[in-house]
């Protein structure tokens, strides 16, 4: 077997070097999925699955603007602004006045709707009604289950006496989108719990 000459010494150098800058890269980057942006849908259906329907709030709130996905039949609706004396008014013995004031925009920032929920939603004209200026909404929502980059769910919502989502179908929607993107992503997620057992 012939010696490498210089040229193909530097070419082979060069070459080992993309390839360990890539595999760095890559691993750079699935350390970083795995630690900041990895979503253990499996984990979320268990602690939804076990909280009680009075863990969830409702609020008063308006509109920003929302965003949709109608390839992921998802959409992500941002808070202008929430009623935060109403909101105090029905959970002072769970939260500060001060802790309501500073917090609560940050834990609605903006609410999730995926799956049927949002078929729903949109075929009801809902986004669209949302948006408009001065429309108030009535939602329920949970907001103690989220991690990095996660919003809190929207699981019922109301404009006046028109409910275009009720409590128990909007729940048992997220409790399956939870489910069915836990069992796409395999193995990477915690067992789910079926509701009803320990």
């Amino acid at each position: 077997m012939s010696k490498l000459t210089t040229r193909q010494k530097v070419a082979l150098f060069v070459c080992l070097g993309i390839v360990a800058n890539i595999l760095t890269i890559g691993g750079i980057g699935f350390f970083y999925y795995m630690i900041f942006a990895y979503a253990d849908y499996g984990k979320m259906y268990n602690l939804y699955a076990a909280a009680d329907d009075s863990d969830y709030e409702y609020f008063n709130m308006t509109v920003s603007h929302v965003i949709r996905n109608e390839g992921a039949d998802s959409a992500y609706i941002y808070v202008d602004s929430i009623d935060t004396e109403d909101f105090y008014s029905r959970y002072a013995d769970k939260y500060t006045k001060d802790t309501v004031k500073t917090n609560l925009p940050y834990y609605f920032g903006a609410l999730q709707v995926q799956g049927q929920s949002y078929l729903i939603l949109l075929e009801s004209g809902f986004f669209e009604k949302a948006e408009q200026d001065g429309v108030v909404l009535t939602v329920y929502s949970h907001p103690e289950y989220w991690w990095h980059e996660w919003d809190c769910p929207l699981i019922a919502v109301s404009i006046g006496d028109e409910v275009y989502l009720d409590f128990e179908t909007g729940k048992q929607n997220w409790l399956d989108w939870l489910k069915f993107k836990s069992e796409d992503y395999g193995f990477l997620q915690t067992p789910i719990k079926e509701r009803g057992v320990v």
